[in-house]
């Protein structure tokens, strides 16, 4: 039997309600064509109360389903070994973005009351078909504080002679760039199963052999560099146990870092725009969201809210700059010492340079920055007496300069 895959389609996502619509629907009707049976592992919604409007987007995804006569022959049953009527042979669970608590219908169990689909959270599904059973049990997303202990509890069990799937929608360490005693391990799942799936990472993911698959979101909500690979949904072959990943249409995103040195903002602003210009260019038959990071440092004097930008190509969907400057700070000041240590061993060699630097920041020019430097060093009174002087000869000077030129 051939199942797809389907996660994390966000319909009625805020940002672009269309993108999520018309990816999640492609990826559900394609998905439909090359299987048996859908699985659809959490966050089909992206939040808990969605509009009518959205409800009934999806309804009407499921019920061209139900019009092309998709799923006729398969049979569903219970644990006990009862016929379940439903109209379409579709096992869902809800993820962290439809959870409502206990006494409350969440749209997920909503759209179950019309028997398009089955929501298999805490209990299993067997489909069969020409003599083959498939089930599938749930777990639908919990908090993760909450998921071991839950986990524990269902305490999920495969069924002799079938096909055995657990899905479920959390977090997992292997996955996470730091661990967590919250989040869920591979040494948590439930023994037995043929195959784990799990919604909730908007990455592609396959481990365990290919036993474990994230089929990833069909829309771009993040903004993550990892988001800007292809979207789509995973069809699973019960018969050989392999599976493969296809594409669907989604909005390409690109996410650029630019690193900029003491910057000013002009300098930031016709970068920006360049990059912009060659992404866009990139696609010319789609708009692209673009996310651009900034890092490094500004000039002295420039604050990260001083940089505005006001972007010059209109083609592109939708742009976000995440400003990461540093700025002049106490901590890049100290970062910057730090730096100097490495270099220079004596003390006073790294005082120079932080002077010189800061003379050059206020454009006071000293004849001997060296010298003030020393006279600094042996007292506040013969450093301000050095610059007084400075200034009177500077101020002189000029003068002197002109009549020069004048004779």
């Amino acid at each position: 039997m051939k199942i797809g895959i389907v996660s994390d389609t966000h319909f009625g996502y805020h940002r672009w309600p269309e993108d999520a619509y018309n990816q999640g629907r492609e990826a559900i009707l394609t998905a439909a064509k090359d299987s048996d049976i859908l699985l659809i592992p959490g966050d089909i919604f992206d939040k808990e109360n969605p509009s009518i409007n959205t409800i009934s987007q999806v309804i009407k995804i499921l019920l061209e389903l139900e019009k092309q006569g998709w799923g006729a022959g398969i049979t569903m049953y219970d644990d006990d070994g009862n016929v379940v009527k439903s109209r379409l042979p579709i096992a869902v669970i809800h993820g962290t973005h439809e959870r409502v608590d206990s006494t409350k219908t969440g749209p997920v169990k909503l759209i179950g009351f019309t028997k398009y689909w089955i929501d298999v959270h805490n209990h299993g599904i067997i489909f069969e078909k020409d003599g083959e059973k498939v089930r599938i049990f749930g777990m639908g997303g919990v908090p993760e504080s909450l998921a071991r202990d839950i986990l524990n509890a269902i305490n999920p069990q495969p069924k002799n002679d079938m096909f055995n799937v657990f899905v479920l929608h959390q977090t997992f360490n292997e996955f996470m760039p730091f661990k967590s005693d919250e989040f869920l391990s591979f040494e948590d799942l439930p023994n037995g199963f043929d195959l784990y799936v799990n919604g909730h990472i908007h990455k592609y993911h396959v481990d365990l052999n290919g036993k474990f698959i994230i089929p990833g979101s069909t829309v771009i909500t993040q903004l993550k560099p990892e988001e800007q690979k292809p979207k789509g949904f995973v069809i699973y072959d019960t018969s050989n146990r392999t599976h493969k990943f296809i594409d669907i249409h989604s909005r390409p995103f690109k996410a650029i870092t630019l690193n900029f040195d003491n910057a000013e903002s002009s300098e930031i602003i016709e970068r920006v725009n360049d990059e912009v210009d060659k992404v866009v260019n990139s696609f010319p038959d789609t708009k692209p969201i673009i996310r651009v990071i900034l890092t490094g440092t500004l000039a002295k004097g420039l604050k990260s809210s001083d940089v505005t930008f006001t972007i010059r190509n209109p083609k592109a969907f939708k742009i976000y700059v995440d400003n990461q400057f540093e700025g002049y700070t106490i901590e890049s000041t100290l970062k910057k010492v730090k730096n100097m240590r490495r270099d220079y061993k004596d003390p006073k060699k790294i005082g120079y340079t932080i002077l010189s630097d800061k003379l050059k920041d206020i454009k006071f020019r000293f004849p001997d920055p060296e010298r003030l430097f020393d006279a600094v060093s042996e007292s506040a009174d013969k450093g301000m007496e050095y610059v007084e002087h400075v200034k009177l000869s500077q101020a002189v000077k000029p003068d002197e300069d002109a009549e020069k030129t004048v004779g």
